[in-house]
């Protein structure tokens, strides 16, 4: 049996389609279950979970402490499959999503570690910028589509879809670090489903990508922005920070202000760039040079962050 994971935080938006979706899924072998969490909502998401109770194979927990980390290992306790897909409350699979992680699994009993492909599903029409984005892996929790079938490193698994066999559980709970742990606090930027993986495969697991596993990440009309993206990625700027095997505990580089001098000058001139290129119609090049500026200054950030808290 497979177990879905579903935890959800004020998803009325978009739960209805994740639900509706799974209604017509095919069912794997052995049959499936789904364990969705509510994660403190306060919308009507307890009221759309409950009218789907009947309609399918679905348990919902409840679990009052705020982060998804917490959301998650909660339904670790409830759940019954030989293997467990994790989705947000999202996405939108495709039928035979589930039966496809299943043959994978069967035909490659040596892995424990499955990543599914994400594409995207928009609320509204996107820019060419971001659609040529999500194409290359670059926005919203999307796998490139060159990704080709195979061995995987674990940063590139996607937390909207992948799956994992009971043996991983058995040695890897996800982090409730206030960093990682999305949703918990001001200062957590999430990140949890990646340590999940890393640490994993730090423990003995093997990694795969599953392109035919796929779901379609919805994106709704506020976060069709450059705006939003950049701070997506100043977001996994920060969270890339627990994820290093070590925090210097000194700087190697002349400070100020506790951030390295070079990027005081870094910024305003990669600004320039950005207003230039967008001027110029390019606007693929802004925005691909604005992203990566705003996930380097969130690893500042975050390290600095860090740095005075052990001060």
């Amino acid at each position: 049996m497979i177990s879905v994971v579903i935890p959800t935080y004020n998803g009325s938006q978009t739960l209805p389609s994740l639900l509706d979706a799974l209604l017509e899924l095919k069912e794997p072998e052995g049959g499936y279950e789904i364990i969705a969490v509510d994660n403190a909502s306060t919308d009507e998401t307890p009221t759309i979970l409950a009218r789907y109770c009947s309609l399918l194979p679905l348990t919902v927990l409840s679990e009052t402490r705020k982060g998804k980390s917490f959301a998650l290992n909660t339904a670790f306790e409830r759940v019954g499959g030989d293997f467990i897909v994790f989705a947000d409350d999202d996405v939108i699979p495709k039928p035979d999503w589930l039966c496809q992680f299943l043959l994978a699994a069967q035909t490659y009993p040596d892995v424990d570690l499955f990543a599914g492909q994400v594409r995207h599903k928009f609320e509204t029409k996107p820019p060419e910028w971001l659609t040529r984005l999500c194409a290359e892996g670059l926005s919203y929790g999307g796998t490139p589509i060159s990704q080709q079938e195979g061995p995987i490193h674990g940063r590139f698994f996607k937390g909207a879809n992948f799956m994992v066999s009971r043996k991983v559980l058995a040695a890897v709970k996800f982090s409730v670090d206030p960093t990682f742990n999305f949703g918990e606090a001001e200062q957590s930027s999430g990140g949890e489903d990646t340590d999940f993986v890393l640490r994993a495969i730090r423990a003995g697991f093997k990694a795969r990508y599953v392109a035919n596993a796929a779901v379609a990440h919805i994106v709704r009309k506020e976060q069709v922005s450059i705006r939003a993206v950049a701070d997506r990625y100043f977001r996994i700027g920060r969270s890339n920070v627990p994820l290093e095997t070590e925090l210097e505990t000194a700087p190697t580089m002349p400070m100020l202000f506790g951030y390295p001098r070079y990027i005081y000058k870094k910024v305003p001139v990669e600004l320039t760039k950005v207003v230039a290129f967008r001027l110029s119609g390019r606007n693929y090049s802004s925005a691909f040079l604005l992203i990566h500026l705003a996930m380097e200054v969130g690893q500042l950030y975050e390290r600095r962050r860090r740095l005075k808290q052990r001060a």
